[in-house]
Order: structure tokens, then C-alpha cells, then sequence
């Protein structure tokens, strides 16, 4: 079996697993060294896929997060005063393990040498459909609810970065980061909404798909039919 196409996939959930367990491991200590050895291992990653992905949105995300992580390991004065944020700003990758997962299905089920009537890709397909729903409610809880609650629109945050971390414009390098992402995640949140409910439905319920037994677009064509004849 070819690992090759896996490779980046696997990566990014190893990651994601490994920021759950880090946060997971925080709670149950309240020892904010989980937070630095997160960073560190979002550091590599970050670089690595900024090398890996084309996507120019990708690249914002990545040299945002790559901010984000560097400024707290560089200045950890500000990490007692923004730890809410901070874990905010962690806890949004838990999403990304589902979509590893689903990214692995995917590039599993597109590749020549898989058997498309065996046992194990008829369970794949069974469980696309809930992995899909699971990434679509995680991503919309933690990167779009609790991004906005605590970071974007919460005082506290910003009273804390005005505090600590006005030097050399840092507040409002962090605070445009926070921002910048906040739209990415809006921007990805149409794409994976859109492809989540084609997947239920299967078909776009976004574009308008008439009723072709509709009496009255029958008519209109009629009418049509009628001019082109003229």
C-alpha cells in the first residue's frame, strides 16, 4: 500500500490529536507548560503545511497561527492574562480531526487500486455522512461560537492585550490575527456548510432546482416554444 497520498493527512490529525490531548491535560493540571508544548509541536506543523498546501487561504491561516503561537512561547508575561483566548484559539483544531478523517475516506476511496465493493469502503461511505455532520457542528461551535464569544467580541481579551502587550504594536498584530481568522474561518465555514449538505442531500440545495412538473413553469414554456416558432 502507498502511504504517500496519506502522508499529509496523517500529519495534520497526529497534530490535531495532539493539541486535544495537550488541552485535555491542562484542564486536569491547570499547568499552562501544556501550552508551550502545543505551540511548539503548531510551530513545526504550521511551517511544514505553509510548505505543503497552494491554497492562499491556508498560507493566511498558517502565517497567522504561526503569530499567534510564536508571540505567547516569546512573551510569556501576556499567557496568565488571555488564557481563555488561548484556549480558545487551541480548542478550534479539535475540528481538524475530523477533517483529517474525512480527508483519509476521501483520498482512500479515490485511489485505483481500492476495491469500490469491498466490505470496508461500504462502511466508509455509511460513515462520511455522520463524520461530516460531527466536522460540521464542531467547526461551527469552536471556530465560528466560541472564537467570536471569547476572543472577537470579548473585552476582556482586548483589555488584556492593551495591558501587556502594547509594545511595538504587538496588541494590534495579535488582535488583526485574531481578526484575519476569524474571516477565514467564515470563509471556510460557506465552503464546508455547502459540501456537508450536498453530502446529506446529495445535490446542491443552495442553487435552485425547479419542479419541472410545475404547471406553471410548463406554461412558460409553452409560451417559449411559441416565439422561437414565430
Amino acid at each position: 500500500m502507498d502511504f504517500k497520498p496519506y502522508i499529509q493527512d496523517i500529519i495534520s490529525l497526529t497534530m490535531a490529536l495532539f493539541v486535544c490531548f495537550g488541552l485535555y491535560k491542562y484542564r486536569q493540571t491547570i499547568d499552562i507548560q501544556w501550552f508551550k508544548y502545543i505551540w511548539y509541536v503548531l510551530a513545526v506543523y504550521f511551517v511544514y503545511d505553509f510548505y505543503s498546501e497552494t491554497r492562499i487561504d491556508f498560507w493566511i491561516h498558517h502565517i497567522c497561527g504561526l503569530i499567534l503561537t510564536l508571540v505567547p512561547l516569546f512573551c510569556p508575561s501576556i499567557i496568565n492574562y488571555i488564557i481563555e483566548p488561548i484556549f480558545t484559539t487551541l480548542v478550534i483544531e479539535s475540528s481538524s480531526v475530523f477533517l483529517s478523517i474525512k480527508m483519509l475516506m476521501r483520498t482512500y476511496l479515490k485511489q485505483p487500486t481500492t476495491d469500490l465493493n469491498s466490505g470496508l469502503v461500504k462502511i466508509l461511505k455509511k460513515i462520511q455522512p455522520v463524520n461530516d455532520v460531527l466536522f460540521l457542528v464542531l467547526f461551527t461551535y469552536t471556530r465560528l461560537y466560541l472564537f467570536s464569544k471569547n476572543i472577537l467580541f470579548n473585552s476582556e481579551c482586548y483589555n488584556g492585550l492593551n495591558n501587556l502587550a502594547n509594545f511595538y504594536m504587538l496588541d494590534k498584530i495579535i488582535i488583526l490575527c485574531y481578526w484575519v481568522l476569524g474571516f477565514v474561518n467564515i470563509y471556510w465555514f460557506s465552503i464546508v456548510a455547502k459540501k456537508t449538505l450536498y453530502t446529506i442531500f446529495g445535490y446542491d440545495i443552495t442553487k435552485y432546482k425547479p419542479d419541472t412538473n410545475d404547471p406553471f413553469l410548463q406554461k412558460i414554456e409553452e409560451i417559449k416554444n411559441a416565439i422561437g416558432k414565430e
